[in-house]
């Protein structure tokens, strides 16, 4: 009768253990974004969903939880799927994947710098008499004030085997945050009338886009990198120097 005893207490026992989910608590970790550039806000998404933003502009990485900054909690683990986007302006880190995975430890901060995005932009000219002066700006060049916007570089060349790179010697190029701009170019000539061109040019980060400043037979016209004009112009033979 003991040793039966014995044995249902085992069972009871065994059955007890069997039934209850044992759990424990693994500490977490985080991941910890920010940035060292004046743009507009950056929302980060974590497998799919809003996990912070980053409202701060630092010189140097924050600690984790620095305000401004956006700290994470994440279960220790691999996180492939996340990807930050700055408002308005569209532009995305890890959209596809180009950083890679966030790799979160226990008890640890992993922080993560979203540098500013920039792309390239180049403006040519296959023939041309003069030197062409290129400006661009943000908002539309006033030309009744001459408000020119910030000059880029002159173009001081004439392709002759198709489009230049950007950074080619002789051509305008800039490195830019994406987005459209707007430009104002003018032939540098010391007296006397000239043409100009303007319109607009979108920068896209990690590209070289290109604007090709062309005479027309009844005015002067421009040319994007497509090949589709974006503009005609006519030229003006009565500005002033500025």
């Amino acid at each position: 009768m003991k040793k039966l005893s014995f044995f249902l207490f085992i069972a009871m026992i065994l059955g007890l253990a069997n039934s209850c989910e044992i759990t424990i608590d693994v500490p977490e970790g985080q991941a910890m974004f920010w940035s060292d550039f004046n743009g507009n806000i950056i929302d980060v998404y974590v497998d799919g969903d809003w996990a912070g933003e980053i409202t701060a502009v630092e010189d140097y990485a924050p600690s984790c939880g620095a305000t401004g900054s956006a700290t994470i909690d994440l279960a220790p683990g691999t996180y492939s799927n996340w990807y930050a986007e700055e408002r308005n302006t569209g532009v995305t880190w890890n959209e596809y994947g180009e950083i890679g995975a966030l790799s979160i430890s226990s008890d640890l901060c992993t922080k993560i710098l979203l540098e500013e995005q920039v792309g390239d932009i180049m403006f040519w000219m296959a023939t041309g008499d003069y030197n062409v002066e290129v400006y661009i700006d943000n908002s539309e060049l006033t030309l009744n004030n001459y408000s020119y916007g910030d000059k880029i570089g002159t173009i001081s060349n004439n392709a002759t085997n198709g489009t230049p790179d950007c950074w080619d010697y002789g051509f305008a190029s800039e490195e830019v945050a994406p987005g459209t701009y707007y430009f104002f170019a003018k032939e540098s000539v010391s007296s006397g009338s000239y043409s100009y061109w303007t319109g607009t040019i979108t920068a896209e980060a990690g590209i070289c886009k290109t604007m090709k400043l062309t005479y027309g037979k009844s005015g002067n016209g421009l040319e994007s990198i497509e090949g589709t004009p974006t503009h005609d112009g006519t030229p003006v033979k009565s500005v002033p120097k500025k």
